[in-house]
């Protein structure tokens, strides 16, 4: 059969549709039952451009800009995406109590936009979150949008800078809280004055890659909390919050440290107090010979310190975020911290170089931040020349299996049998290890805490996130403790607001309500510690006084509820 001197058997599809009018269809439509019989430009998100998405609407698909992006002339453009950056209406936002936004307000040093959002607080001191402002937005997923950074301005609209710690302000997008982001104690301008400040977002503050079409639904928010004296009558300002791309190099990759490996020049920053001291990059002194990152104080107490931007994966299914480090110094104190909250990695002996692993705690899984190491050679006669130096070499970040896939306690039974992050030994006889203990109550390792002579303590902080919290429910951190007798250790903890009893004896399962002030995805931190007394410290005990922790959750609970 012929039509228009054509046959069926052409040599392409495309030009026999074309042939008898079937115009915009897929080359297989016909064959294989696809519905769509409009425009059909693609069938999945790889067939389009960047930043846009295959919008499939059954009868047509088509590519689409995604969530934060508009279509102009040179394809999909950032746009953003919060609603009222800049604090000029009073209906995008959702208010915590003590909040409110002025569309007009009066001008100040510092301030981008004509409105402000305003938390006042009345008390001289306070121990919680002030106020908060939110909204609801789409977030698009990473690998359709690019780097990401949110930018605040912040400020004092009236009242005295805040003494002693202050008050400290985080931001939300997605499901991540980033808390910390400014301190005005330590960055305050003056009354009146404002600050920009920015921040690269993380993994999990972007959709999930899981989701589809233009994005996911998302908060944002910022707040304000405070731990502390106060000035009275004081009063805190948001001036400008937005999502912006990132300037070029700003910000890792999700999963990356910046140069973790100290090969090349971006990624680290140094600082070196006194002239003489060193701070930089150095052949030879890193892990196998290669380049690596060396601190030299040029006399005791002189101070050195290097810092790496890093950011940290998302669990997985089947694990969690694990940092590995190495480092190495001749003598001194060299102290690693990573994240905002300051979490203090215990170190091995490390005079030969050593490689140290660590589960990292959950609230800051899958948030951009950075690891933080400074190191001195303290003395009682400060200014003695010194010729000591501390390295370190190729910060990488891994997903450990052995770190568990609990969403809010990283490493909850202990079982990783890597290092600890957040421990504190009074001296050389009291320890914090995890140590195998045939009885645990799960799994086959525990947490031990063990002093070995009179004034002795000895410490874990665990960072944990607060879970979902449905109306008339609070968090609650359940755990098992052994207390063996036999010595007047006392073991506590600290920082939920109800202290357990703890007896003596073998395994027990104990609760405690944490802090009902801190909101669901909020950090929460608490500290196991044991302690003990003595007429003459140092004294060796007979027999060294311990006490183990295992098997932590956290969850919500009626009797928590605030």
């Amino acid at each position: 059969m012929r039509i228009a001197g054509a046959t069926l058997a052409c040599a392409a599809l495309a030009a026999c549709n074309s042939l008898l009018g079937i115009h915009q269809l897929a080359p297989d439509a016909a064959q294989s039952g696809d519905p769509c019989t409009g425009v059909c430009e693609c069938k999945v998100d790889g067939d389009c451009g960047a930043h846009m998405y295959c919008d499939d609407e059954v009868t047509s698909r088509t590519c689409t800009c995604v969530a934060g992006y508009a279509s102009q002339s040179t394809g999909c453009v950032w746009s953003g995406v919060i609603a009222d950056p800049g604090f000029m209406t009073s209906t995008s936002w959702t208010l915590g109590a003590g909040t409110s936004i002025t569309p007009t307000a009066t001008q100040q040093s510092g301030m981008l936009d004509p409105g402000a959002a305003y938390i006042s607080q009345q008390m001289s001191s306070c121990n919680g979150f002030l106020g908060s402002v939110s909204q609801a937005i789409t977030m698009p997923r990473l690998s359709l949008a690019e780097p990401l950074v949110a930018e605040l301005d912040v400020g004092m609209a009236m009242g005295g800078p805040p003494p002693g710690p202050g008050v400290d302000g985080s931001y939300l997008v997605g499901t991540v809280w980033s808390d910390d982001a400014y301190t005005f104690a330590q960055s305050f301008l003056g009354q009146g004055a404002w600050q920009v400040t920015r921040a690269c977002l993380g993994e999990a503050q972007y959709a999930d890659e899981s989701t589809t079409g233009a994005g996911a639904p998302a908060q944002v928010g910022l707040t304000l909390d405070c731990n502390g004296p106060l000035f009275p009558n004081n009063t805190y300002g948001f001036d400008h919050f937005e999502i912006v791309p990132q300037q070029p190099g700003e910000c890792p990759v999700p999963g990356t440290v910046t140069d973790g490996d100290a090969e090349g020049s971006d990624g680290w920053t140094f600082s070196a107090n006194q002239d003489g001291s060193r701070a930089g990059f150095v052949a030879g002194v890193g892990e196998n010979g290669s380049r690596g990152v060396q601190l030299v104080p040029a006399e005791t107490c002189d101070a050195t310190s290097a810092s790496v931007q890093m950011s940290i994966p998302m669990r997985s299914a089947t694990g969690s975020p694990a940092l590995s480090i190495y480092h190495r110094k001749s003598n001194g104190q060299l102290q690693v911290q990573v994240g905002p909250y300051g979490n203090t990695l215990a170190l091995s002996p490390d005079a030969s170089g050593v490689v140290d692993r660590y589960c990292l705690p959950a609230p800051i899984h899958g948030s951009a931040t950075s690891l933080y190491a400074s190191y001195s050679v303290p003395n009682a006669t400060c200014g003695k020349a010194t010729t000591a130096s501390a390295e370190l070499d190729d910060v990488v970040l891994t997903d450990e299996p052995a770190c568990g896939t609990d969403p809010y306690i990283a490493d909850a039974g202990f079982e990783s049998g890597l290092s600890l992050i957040g421990v504190y030994q009074s001296s050389s006889t009291a320890a914090v290890a995890i140590v195998a203990d045939s009885s645990a109550p799960e799994g086959h390792d525990v947490l031990r805490l063990s002093l070995g002579a009179a004034c002795d303590s000895a410490s874990y902080a665990l960072d944990l996130v607060t879970p979902p919290l449905p109306p008339g429910t609070g968090a609650l951190l359940s755990f098992s403790y052994s207390f063996p007798p036999g010595n007047t250790a006392q073991l506590s903890l600290g920082g939920a607001p109800s202290q357990p009893t703890f007896t003596r004896g073998g395994w027990v399962t104990a609760t405690a309500c944490l802090d009902p002030a801190i909101p669901a995805g909020h950090r929460q931190s608490v500290t196991f510690a044991l302690s003990i007394g003595g007429s003459t410290c140092g004294v060796a005990l007979g027999t060294p006084a311990t006490a183990s922790i295992d098997d932590l959750h956290v969850t919500a609970d009626p009797s928590c509820a605030p």
